[in-house]
């Protein structure tokens, strides 16, 4: 297990991430991706570093491999939502539809499979991470899943959604 990241500047202090895969050249790639869109980044490679990452500094967005050693991204997916609601992206090489549901029902935001476009991930990342992000994209934290903001087009849509994660 390696120690905590320190953070990383991004671009005008801007929102902070924090990105957890085992394989440390995919922190590397979607570090760099986040860092072109203003986040600061740290970055973790373990679940337990996670942890800690998140109980000592604050946090805009969490970016979550799902196939981890010891704990996977999804019971660490599950015990950061019990605690926070901070966005969730899992970014993983499960694209089953089996396992997006897996994903979302475990309290991700979004579900983002590899391989990706690392632009796609940091627009994702920065519209998550940024309160109503431009507009694009909405949270329905009562469903927990990204989508295509078509409140905007119907506004009652938006209201109909229950926020059934009272914490």
């Amino acid at each position: 297990m390696t120690g905590p990241a320190e953070p990383k500047a991004g671009q005008g202090g801007g929102p902070v991430a924090l990105v957890v895969d085992d394989e440390p050249q995919m922190t590397i790639i979607i570090e760099f991706a986040l860092q072109t869109q203003g986040f600061t980044v740290l970055t973790a490679h373990d679940g337990a570093t996670a942890l800690h990452l998140l109980r000592t500094h604050p946090v805009d967005l969490v970016v979550l491999d799902v196939l981890m050693p010891a704990m996977d991204g999804l019971a660490l997916c599950e015990r950061i939502r019990a605690r926070s609601e901070v966005p969730i992206m899992l970014l993983t090489a499960l694209a089953q539809h089996n396992d997006v549901i897996a994903g979302l029902e475990h309290g991700a935001d979004d579900y983002v499979t590899k391989p990706f476009h690392p632009r796609e991930v940091a627009l994702r990342s920065r519209l998550a991470a940024v309160p109503d992000g431009a507009g694009y994209l909405r949270t329905l934290r009562g469903v927990g899943y990204l989508m295509p903001d078509v409140a905007a087009e119907v506004p009652d849509v938006a209201a109909e959604v229950p926020d059934d994660r009272s914490r």
